[in-house]
């Protein structure tokens, strides 16, 4: 599936987010799915052969948008997209996550790249739920994105004596 890039930045020395414009993967896309990206941005070359399994970590105005780590070929080609240029996908995958729950204290998890498929679980959790989130990361630079998980109206709605988040910075 073709896509067109609409955003790629840079957080830090480590992460990025890549947004890309797709109506169609923005409307079955559910928080816990993931999607596969042909990497290449010249389609002549074949190396990396494998497409990337990515997290989607939001979606907006259909624009789906994945966070990223460069840690290897493939992930430092990512780097190179510019608006408008032509991204490969796949069709939506994997299972999403059970969002029936109400009136219970939720606690989520991530270290470092795992925070992504939890940004698009923390917007869709129902508002009567508690939220308490653990983010940690090998050093500050592995913790990225706490300003827009702060934003989320999951946060922002629930009673400041119960709004949770740790962050751990390992070693200390």
């Amino acid at each position: 599936m073709n896509n067109i890039v609409v955003y790629n930045q840079r957080l830090n020395d480590k992460y990025n987010i890549l947004g890309f414009h797709s109506s169609n993967l923005s409307k079955k896309a559910k928080p816990g799915n993931f999607l596969m990206l042909n990497t290449n941005i010249n389609k002549n070359i074949t190396d990396p052969l494998l497409r990337r399994a990515f997290a989607i970590c939001n979606i907006k105005d259909d624009i789906v948008y994945i966070l990223y780590k460069v840690i290897g070929k493939g992930t430092k080609n990512l780097t190179y997209y510019k608006n408008g240029d032509v991204i490969v996908s796949s069709d939506i995958l994997g299972n999403s996550f059970n969002l029936g729950y109400t009136n219970k204290k939720i606690a989520l998890i991530a270290g470092g790249i795992g925070i992504a498929p939890l940004l698009f679980l923390i917007k869709y959790i129902d508002k009567s739920n508690v939220i308490d989130l653990y983010y940690g990361g090998k050093s500050s630079n592995d913790i990225c994105l706490v300003d827009i998980i702060i934003s989320f109206n999951s946060f922002n709605t629930l009673n400041s004596s119960t709004k949770h988040i740790s962050l751990l910075d390992f070693p200390p």
